[in-house]
């Protein structure tokens, strides 16, 4: 099942998740508020993503 997600711009140029249902569905695959790019995160955050996806993660990942 998928959650849909709302996606809006700040006031500074930014991107921002407001469903709490997904945004709690990230904290659960290993996602912590604020940054998730250290090893030790994503290092946690991998392991919830099937290796069919990981290039998809990491093609998104570094498209920032």
């Amino acid at each position: 099942m998928q959650t849909p997600v709302t996606i809006r711009a700040t006031d500074d140029g930014e991107l921002e998740i407001a469903d709490q249902e997904f945004i709690q569905q990230l904290i659960a695959l290993g996602f912590k508020p604020g940054r998730n790019n250290s090893a030790e995160r994503l290092e946690a955050i991998l392991q919830h993503v099937p290796e069919e996806y990981r290039q998809d993660f990491w093609n998104g990942f570094h498209s920032r």
